[in-house]
């Protein structure tokens, strides 16, 4: 079937190229993905548990809701699974991530400016943490920051770095109480109220 001859075709690319695809595509979902858990509050509420951190480190990047991990590697990975990808691609790109999104949240310097606009560093993943106003809604992306420039979402302010981390709402430190916040949490998201 042509179904068939596709995951062959997959299949047969170099293992360099295929692991290159998943990062590209990977990304592109997660884009999209990230974006939406910002935009609708019940979503906001299972990532927000992720954006409570006031300060930015290492373990930031695995401070997610449980949900939203299930639903974020279903969304990504899942598909490209089915498509021929070889699973030693997969399983490479899974641990990949997790050391990326490690660095992209550590407390390192360093203003990165031309390498941010095509590469995610700290930097310009702090920003997407920030608690200024400028702050909310931009750099979604994981890996590849031209994903921001093409959908209108990319801020870099050259040589600055948010002063302040968090969100304003009252999040949970306790793991239970994360857990629940998506489901007890009153209100909007947090930048649709009215700045004080």
């Amino acid at each position: 079937s042509n179904w068939e001859a596709f995951r062959a075709a997959v299949a047969s690319l170099p293992w360099i190229v295929q692991f290159l695809i998943v990062i590209v595509a990977s990304d592109m979902a997660q884009y999209w993905f990230h974006r939406t858990f910002h935009r609708y509050p019940f979503l906001w509420g299972f990532h927000a548990v992720h954006h409570s951190a006031k300060s930015m480190d290492w373990l930031a990047g695995s401070r997610m809701h449980f949900v939203e991990i299930i639903l974020l590697r279903s969304i990504t990975s899942l598909p490209l699974f089915t498509l021929g990808f070889a699973p030693s691609v997969m399983q490479a790109y899974i641990g990949f991530v997790y050391v990326w999104s490690s660095l992209l949240h550590a407390n390192v310097g360093g203003n990165f400016n031309r390498l941010g606009h095509w590469i995610a560093t700290p930097r310009f993943h702090h920003w997407h943490h920030g608690l200024e106003r400028e702050a909310f809604d931009v750099n979604f992306a994981i890996h590849f920051p031209w994903i921001d420039k093409m959908f209108g979402t990319f801020h870099l302010p050259k040589d600055r770095w948010p002063e302040n981390y968090g969100i304003p709402e009252d999040v949970p430190r306790s793991y239970w109480g994360q857990f629940l916040y998506p489901w007890t949490r009153t209100g909007k998201k947090t930048d649709e109220t009215p700045a004080e």
